[in-house]
């Protein structure tokens, strides 16, 4: 039934009027009624624009607060290494595809506090600057790095000075399915690691900003038979989904195995996951 229908029968039942009257009326309120519908229309598409402004709004605050977070760490680290014994060269460049200042701070109180003998670190870059001073400071330390790309690796290799202890693995990419998603592994990195024990993993590879469900499952395939009794696992890169997914999945084996461990996150403008032993559960929170 239409509106009108409905005003109509409304008007002959609760005030019977002469016909020319209740057409007039009932005009007088159709004209009210369409005023009321447009001024609702308006008001829901304010309403629409206002959620969309205090959306870029809230969006604008938390880039600046990463940002904040990012010097503030930045700051952090700086004065936290300024005297170190083992970090000689201090010029890094952090963000982008390496490690943000967050989880460079982090990883220098991994290595500087908590002295790690065997290292395994996927993907090449700054991480790789800072690990390597504390591996030439200490010749019994084992540290490995994994990369994919060999021009790379050949830069990097001629622009700094790589101690003997520090060994770079050269495995391709190749893209896997797992859990009905496809994603980029190393190929061979079970083969190569499988019957090794580490304190230190950190995983800033393979390339995972493509990876829509999971990313850098690698380690899956060698835990928890890979860590040592104390052990520390660092995920760079976990505010996306990939990498979210696949610290899951590292729950999923510490919890089947009844391995007690500790979590905690340090971000900035990305986002860093540290895993580790419980009795190391401070490092959740420096």
């Amino acid at each position: 039934m239409s509106v009108k229908q409905r005003i109509k029968n409304l008007l002959k039942k609760y005030l019977p009027l002469p016909a020319r009257k209740q057409r007039e009326i009932e005009n007088r309120l159709l004209t009210e009624l369409q005023q009321i519908h447009s001024e609702n229309s308006n008001l829901r598409n304010e309403i629409s624009s206002l959620k969309e402004t205090l959306s870029g709004i809230q969006t604008i605050i938390l880039n600046t607060n990463s940002v904040a977070y990012e010097n503030v760490y930045a700051n952090v680290f700086h004065d936290t290494t300024i005297e170190s014994d083992w970090l000689k060269d201090k010029v890094f460049w952090p963000g982008r595809s390496a490690l943000g200042y967050p989880a460079m701070y982090v990883t220098y109180r991994i290595l500087n506090e908590i002295k790690p003998e065997r290292i395994l670190e996927l993907g090449l870059g700054q991480s790789t600057k800072l690990i390597s001073q504390y591996a030439a400071s200490k010749p019994a330390i084992e540290h490995t790095v994994v990369e994919s790309n060999q021009d790379w690796i050949n830069f990097f290799s001629n622009s700094y000075n790589l101690p003997e202890n520090t060994k770079i693995e050269k495995l391709d990419y190749k893209i896997i399915p797992y859990k009905n998603s496809d994603v980029r592994i190393f190929d061979g990195f079970e083969e190569n690691f499988t019957s090794k024990k580490f304190d230190f993993i950190l995983i800033d590879a393979p390339l995972g900003v493509d990876m829509k469900v999971y990313s850098r499952i690698d380690v899956l395939n060698i835990l928890p038979e890979c860590l040592d009794d104390n052990f520390i696992i660092l995920v760079d890169d976990t505010e996306r989904l990939g990498e979210t997914n696949t610290l899951a999945e590292i729950r999923k084996v510490l919890e089947a195995n009844s391995i007690s461990f500790a979590e905690g996150s340090y971000g900035g403008m990305k986002k860093s996951t540290l895993i580790c032993s419980a009795n190391l559960s401070f490092l959740t929170t420096l």
